[in-house]
């Protein structure tokens, strides 16, 4: 340190030489810095020294060491040298510095003594270690109190999480998390609370699911069971009773064939392995050919189906994923049709998505991902619960909305928002048919939410529901 000292004031007179205030710079200099400082020439001039400037000079006079240090310089051919040197008088070492000076433009050179003591540091030292290592033990502790404050705030409301956590693992859904004073623990908190509700929610799902398919297959099992048995013990050898037994486990062998067929769609659409082959069709043909199946039945129960469609209407869909929505949705309006017996099925262009939608349309947002179509948000608006619509906005210029139109009871404004649901009935008031399992709109749902189309139910207690969707 002292050397780069002494250098730093070398620079300084080197860069004051020549100019007017030289002296009282070096004055300065050499009384603040405690330095012994001699300017001279190379002929023995001298350019500035103590005794020159009035000052008395210190009882050590470096004469000697001058010629010394004068001596290593001129060997050394550098254009400055420093060297420590023993001081016998003070019986301590001194810094001599010798460096070659000039003017900008070289007219006078000469040569820079500078002289300073290198007191002895050791008690300095040994004080400095003493402190240091007082200072050392106090951070070291108070570095330990800090840790110890923060790691248990920090730590406390992740036991809390960990210890809800486990509870939340051994079937206990009715936990919260403590999210605590940070950010990312918050998140997380409220990330797991969320999973829980989830999780409450589809294992509510799960036992309701298991309940009714055991309830949908105990009946059509016990029928065939208690049919064949008549067969066996009564009717065996009665044709006319025994064809009309059969004929009863036929169909009850269909409704459990339906069943589980539904189960599976649904099971393959919601996690998607349910592909969809993507050709375009006419929409009048597709439906023209899925109506043929319902006439026997129209004919014996006495309802009219009536189709609306122009003859040149065509989509690019999975067409018989398509008819199976048309289907469903027409199953369920003829449990639903009312005294009239009439079902409408219409299809038509329309010039953008959400044309046909009420102003008012806004409020309860659902979401999820479906399948393969992770990240496809399925969103549900409703206005005075009389219309939902759900399903992804996309832009396009032209689609085709399809309805299926009954006039019949009608669906309650509170529970609307659940049709969508497995087993779910809006009221008790409807005809069970030979098909249906109950699971009709949530297939109609998971293949709409596949196709990324828009589709709703619009319905009046009393006046009948609108089914729809937009391809």
């Amino acid at each position: 340190m002292k050397i780069q000292e002494t250098q730093r004031t070398a620079q300084i007179i080197q860069r004051e030489f020549g100019n007017e205030n030289f002296v009282d710079t070096v004055m300065q200099l050499s009384v603040t810095n405690d330095m012994y400082i001699h300017i001279e020439t190379f002929a023995g001039g001298v350019v500035f020294s103590p005794q020159t400037e009035y000052r008395h000079r210190p009882h050590y006079a470096y004469m000697s060491e001058m010629i010394e240090i004068r001596r290593k310089l001129i060997e050394s051919g550098e254009p400055q040298i420093s060297v420590i040197l023993p001081e016998p008088r003070t019986d301590t070492n001194i810094l001599a510095f010798a460096k070659h000076i000039h003017t900008d433009t070289h007219a006078n050179v000469a040569i820079l003594y500078i002289f300073t003591p290198l007191y002895p540091v050791a008690s300095t030292v040994s004080i400095l270690r003493t402190q240091l290592l007082y200072i050392t033990i106090i951070s070291l502790l108070l570095a330990f109190a800090i840790s110890f404050y923060l790691s248990r705030r920090i730590t406390r409301p992740i036991r809390g999480i960990t210890s809800s956590a486990r509870k939340f693992a051994e079937g206990n859904y009715d936990v919260s998390f403590a999210g605590g004073n940070y950010t990312e623990i918050k998140e997380l908190a409220s990330t797991l609370t969320y999973a829980a509700s989830r999780l409450e929610k589809t294992e509510a799902m799960q036992k309701d699911l298991m309940a009714n398919v055991s309830h949908d297959l105990r009946t059509p099992l016990t029928m065939v069971k208690s049919y064949a048995e008549m067969i066996r013990d009564i009717s065996g050898d009665n044709p006319k009773k025994r064809d009309a037994h059969l004929n009863v486990i036929i169909e009850e062998a269909d409704r459990l064939n339906l069943l589980v067929s539904d189960i599976l769609m649904l099971s393959r659409a919601q996690s998607g392995f349910l592909p969809l082959v993507m050709l375009p069709f006419n929409v009048k043909n597709a439906i023209s050919n899925l109506l043929q199946s319902y006439e026997l039945y129209c004919e014996r129960e006495g309802y009219t189906i009536t189709l609306l469609c122009d003859d040149d209407l065509a989509v690019t869909a999975d067409q018989e994923k398509i008819k199976q929505v048309i289907s469903n949705l027409l199953n369920n309006a003829l449990k639903y049709c009312g005294d009239d017996k009439h079902v409408i099925i219409s299809a038509r262009r329309v010039v953008a998505s959400g044309s046909h939608l009420d102003a008012s349309t806004a409020g309860l947002n659902a979401s999820q991902n479906v399948g393969s179509n992770a990240g496809l948000n399925a969103g549900t608006n409703a206005d005075t619960g009389t219309n939902t619509v759900t399903g992804v906005n996309t832009a396009s210029s032209s689609k085709v909305r399809f309805e299926v139109i009954d006039h019949g009871v009608g669906i309650p404004e509170s529970e609307i928002q659940k049709i969508w649901e497995r087993y779910q009935k809006a009221g008790a008031n409807h005809v069970r048919t030979a098909t249906g399992t109950g699971l009709g709109l949530s297939i109609v749902k998971e293949i709409l939410v596949l196709h990324n189309a828009r589709f709703g139910v619009k319905s009046k207690p009393g006046e009948g529901s609108t089914f729809w969707f937009e391809l």
